[in-house]
């Protein structure tokens, strides 16, 4: 495929034409679904795509050079929607990665889409900012701000130190904050 054809974002991703993409994938905004276009010769209406480990959707897409190419739902749908590619990261309003309604989508920084996240699945705590200090023997929350942590205090229980992070988390954080 020509360089007119594919064209390469900041980070390396090849990004297809939108109007390319255009003529063979349909987006609906209000459910988020990713189906093949009408005019396509599978007359499906059956959504595209996988749902990966991660809880994202994931398209294959094959060029007209023959190659298949790994593109993520929710950067499809804005592009499908607003006619051109995302510069930055899109995040999940709800959290739920595999919701690409157009509703639920926002351009975000780095720092952002993390604010937004879930707990890391190997948190020995299961709760977001909250981690067991056992020189102590007391509950830590602690925030990241800019890179750098900010201790909370330390706490009796578990969970007085979640309502401090969502306190702190809150105020930090704005219209990206979630709940611990």
């Amino acid at each position: 495929m020509s360089n007119v054809l594919l064209k390469r974002r900041a980070d390396n991703e090849l990004l297809a034409p939108v109007d390319l993409l255009r003529r063979w994938i349909s987006y609906c905004p209000q459910s988020g679904k990713i189906s093949l276009a009408p005019n396509t010769l599978r007359k499906s209406k059956k959504p595209i795509g996988n749902i990966t480990k991660a809880g994202y959707v994931s398209l294959r897409i094959t060029g007209i050079d023959g190659k298949s190419r790994r593109y993520m739902g929710h950067r499809v749908a804005w592009a499908l929607h607003y006619g051109q590619w995302p510069a930055l990261h899109i995040d999940h309003i709800n959290g739920d990665r595999s919701d690409n309604r157009i509703t639920n989508l926002r351009f975000a920084t780095n720092a952002q889409n993390c604010m937004n996240c879930k707990g890391h699945s190997n948190s020995l705590t299961g709760i977001k900012g909250v981690t067991w200090d056992k020189t102590r023997g007391k509950w830590m929350a602690r925030l990241n701000k800019g890179g750098k942590f900010i201790n909370l205090g330390r706490f009796d229980t578990s969970d007085e130190a979640k309502m401090a992070y969502d306190a702190a988390a809150a105020d930090a954080h704005g219209e990206y904050f979630r709940a611990a």
